[in-house]
């Protein structure tokens, strides 16, 4: 992730690869929550799957969060150096 220093904030140029990505972990965690809420109301005896869509939900989200952290310290550190 290369950053660059303009007259007023750093910036910093994603891959497209790395869009793509970032693209489909957010398209599983909508998905998957909306499996969830769906296994919820129609079919309760789906625990199996509700599981299983709760637990991408959570591994999409700390993705997305990891991701904005390490977005966040490189932005920081470019800033202050």
């Amino acid at each position: 992730m290369q950053v660059q220093i303009d007259a007023y904030r750093p910036r910093f140029q994603a891959r497209p690869v790395a869009k793509r990505v970032l693209l489909w972990v957010a398209i599983v965690l909508v998905l998957s929550v909306a499996l969830d809420a769906v296994g919820a109301l129609q079919s309760p005896n789906l625990e199996s799957l509700r599981y299983l869509a709760a637990m991408l939900a959570t591994l999409s989200a700390g993705a997305l969060v990891g991701r904005a952290t390490a977005v966040t310290a490189r932005l920081r550190y470019a800033h202050w150096s």
